[in-house]
């Protein structure tokens, strides 16, 4: 999994969230508050979607490997007076005292597990938490072909947001390669503080899950996908679709 620096600071991290086009939060609030809980939110960041879940009156735990993006949002849920229960661990091999209703990870987090192994062990952990009507709820981009092409080997500008450090107007760029061996779209992330270029690079690499091969690694290691979406407002998932946004139960 990435232990890049760019998932060490929170604060860096929670600015350059609200400069993207997220869609995201209401519909995981949603399927949190229709589980009634516990909720588990796996890669939960600093927060962004654990606080609304948490304000909405329903227990949920947070679970990530970076110490600075708990720290951040512990910080912001003590600030709205919200009790969390906040974990630091590897998604692989996590082990709580209690099941959940609802296991959810979003924001393509899971395309940080590159190998079959890694997903394997994330599965297994995933599985042995989920009470017995549980669902697993991931999103996950669907690869376009045309589109990896066409941006491969070009830059091309992401988000801009003022740093919360430097108080200056900052330019954030993407350059893609896929590593088609491997299945692995292998982003580099260049940062233009003021006019000062390429002040931060960091690396971004994401594995790219098909959707057939997705299907197939849930199958064998014990879930049926009862729910394939599209998108957040509900449209169910085509070819056409950028986002495989999948509900899954325990297999019987």
């Amino acid at each position: 999994m990435s232990q890049d620096p760019f998932y060490r600071d929170g604060k860096f991290y929670d600015v350059l969230m609200h400069a993207l086009p997220l869609e995201d939060q209401e519909f995981f609030v949603n399927k949190a508050v229709a589980s009634g809980g516990p909720v588990l939110e796996i890669a939960c960041g600093t927060g962004r979607i654990t606080i609304p879940i948490a304000q909405r009156g329903i227990k949920i735990i947070g679970l990530d490997v970076s110490h600075g993006m708990l720290n951040e949002a512990q910080n912001k849920a003590t600030e709205k007076g919200l009790a969390i229960e906040w974990v630091e661990t590897d998604c692989r091999n996590f082990a709580l005292p209690v099941k959940f209703s609802l296991i959810f990870i979003a924001f393509n987090s899971l395309l940080h597990l590159h190998d079959r192994v890694s997903m394997e062990r994330f599965l297994a952990a995933v599985r042995a938490h989920l009470l017995p009507e549980g669902r697993f709820v991931f999103d996950i981009f669907n690869p376009g072909i045309y589109f990896l092409a066409k941006h491969s080997g070009h830059r091309r500008q992401v988000a801009s947001f003022i740093d919360p450090y430097s108080g200056k107007s900052t330019l954030i760029e993407e350059l893609i390669e896929y590593d088609a061996e491997n299945q692995v779209n292998r982003t580099t992330w260049f940062y233009s503080i003021g006019d000062d270029r390429d002040v931060k690079v960091h690396d971004l690499h994401l594995r790219c899950y098909y959707p057939q091969e997705m299907e197939t690694l849930l199958h064998y290691n014990g879930f049926d996908v009862l729910e394939k979406l599209g998108n957040y407002d509900g449209t169910p998932f085509s070819s056409k679709s950028s986002q495989q946004i999948v509900t899954c139960g325990l297999r019987e």
